[in-house]
């Protein structure tokens, strides 16, 4: 069986709870600093683009897209970022 990637995709500007139905399973939230991260189990590649396509319909910028371990998620609730920038 593969392995599920917990996924936290951030972008400058603010998104606000009413774009949860479009993100589907995605946490977002909002971190004062004028980004947002979407947050959550996706469960593939082709899942991914899909959020990534989201994303650039919306002409967001991508800040960054960091995967953990689906285990992750669990152990580490509310988590720091940390992550490599997408140019």
């Amino acid at each position: 069986m593969d392995m599920l990637w917990f996924y936290e995709i951030r972008v400058a500007g603010l998104l606000t709870d009413r774009w949860s139905d479009w993100f589907g399973d995605l946490k977002i939230q909002s971190d004062g600093s004028g980004e947002t991260s979407l947050r959550g189990i996706v469960v593939d590649q082709a899942a991914l683009f899909g959020v990534l396509n989201k994303i650039h319909a919306l002409n967001l910028t991508l800040v960054s897209v960091t995967r953990y371990p689906d285990s992750y998620e669990l152990d580490n609730s509310s988590f720091h970022h940390s992550s490599t920038a997408l140019s």
